[in-house]
This record gives structure tokens, sequence and C-alpha cells, in this order.
């Protein structure tokens, strides 16, 4: 009887040790879990520890409690994570929008610089085109101013042939005159050259008079 006494007494004992044991190890596994964040294996070992039999289910829920708190704040900043990644995503799109925008300015501004250039070229060639024919203009009213001193100096030595050259040329330069070959002429030069030769053929028999006459001129002027 004393030994059944003795024997169960020792059985009570050891399963009373194993159960305190697999509370504090299924505890121990709890809070490892809770340390790393692995909140699904934490509640499991927690709901393990309160089931044993000498369990404190004081300090599991707490266990528990501090889980369910992490959790929440896990959550809290999973939705701000989530918010500011919204954001984020709101300010990337209006970036990209802004930049696109600008693009469009820029190639815009550029075509315009293009297009400037192109008119300044234009305007500097107008410019060019335009000295060149100023210029121009210069030496044809040097040789018109020539030819009408020359024109001055052969109408005081002819004044018959002035007459006819200030009538037919520049008075009536409409007046139409033919060459030898029936054209009309009508360049002022040439009109004058008409004349000339017209007058001299007129004047065959002072023809020698006045190409001498005409010669001493030039070597005056020489």
């Amino acid at each position: 009887m004393k030994t059944f006494i003795l024997t169960f007494a020792i059985t009570f004992i050891s399963l009373s040790l194993f159960a305190q044991r697999n509370y504090n190890e299924a505890m121990q596994q709890g809070n490892a879990a809770l340390q790393r964040g692995d909140y699904t294996t934490a509640i499991q070992k927690y709901l393990i520890a309160r089931n044993k039999p000498d369990g404190d289910s004081n300090e599991v829920q707490a266990k528990l409690n501090k889980v369910y708190a992490a959790i929440d704040a896990k959550q809290k900043e999973l939705a701000q994570t989530k918010t500011a990644l919204s954001d984020t995503t709101k300010e990337l799109t209006q970036t990209k929008t802004a930049l696109s925008d600008t693009t469009k300015v820029l190639k815009w501004t550029k075509k315009k610089l293009l297009q400037t250039r192109d008119s300044l070229k234009n305007v500097r060639n107008d410019s060019t085109n335009l000295q060149t024919e100023l210029t121009q203009k210069r030496k044809d009213l040097l040789n018109a101013r020539e030819e009408l001193d020359q024109i001055k100096k052969f109408a005081a030595l002819f004044p018959e042939l002035s007459k006819k050259v200030v009538d037919s040329v520049f008075v009536n330069s409409k007046l139409t005159l033919k060459d030898e070959r029936g054209n009309d002429i009508n360049d002022s030069k040439k009109r004058l050259e008409h004349v000339v030769n017209q007058f001299l053929n007129d004047n065959i028999d002072k023809r020698e008079e006045i190409i001498s006459t005409i010669d001493k001129q030039i070597q005056q002027q020489q």
C-alpha cells in the first residue's frame, strides 16, 4: 500500500513538472516569436501555454494583449505607408505631367528660336542684297553724273545737237527710236548714241570737223 502511494505521488509530481516545463517552453517560444515579429506563431504558442493545466492565464493574456497591440501598430504603420505611397505616386504623376509640359514648352521654344534664326538669316541676306543694290545704284549714279558732265560739255560745243539730244532722249523719252535693224531703242545711253550718230550722218560735210573737235575735247579732259 505504501509502495502504491509512493508510486502515485512520484507520478503526480512528474506530470506536474512535465506540464510546467511545457508551459514555460510554450511561453518562451511565444516570446521569441513576438520578439522577431512572427505574431501568428506567437499567438499559437501563447494559446498552447494557456491550455496547459498549470498555465498562468493572466500572464498569457498579458502576452496576447502585447501581440494584439503590436499587430494594431503594424496595421497603422502599413496604412500610413500605403497613404505615403499613394501620395508619392500622385506626386510622381504630377511631376511626370509637369516634365511632359516642360518638354513641350522646350520643343516649342526651340522651334521658335530656329524660326527666329532663319528670319535673322533672311534679314541679313536681304540687308546684304540691299547693300549690294545700293552700291550698284551709287555706281550708276556716278556714271550718270559723268555722262551728264560729258553731255554738258558736248552740248556747249554743238548746241543744235544738244537740243536734239534733250528733245529725243530726256524730254521726249517715250519717242520711238529705231536702230538700223528696226528694233526699238529704249536704253537712254543707246538713244543718245543713236541721236549723235544720226546728227553726224545728217551733217556729213561737218563730220570730220565734229570728230576733230570731240578728240580735242577728250585730250583736254585727259
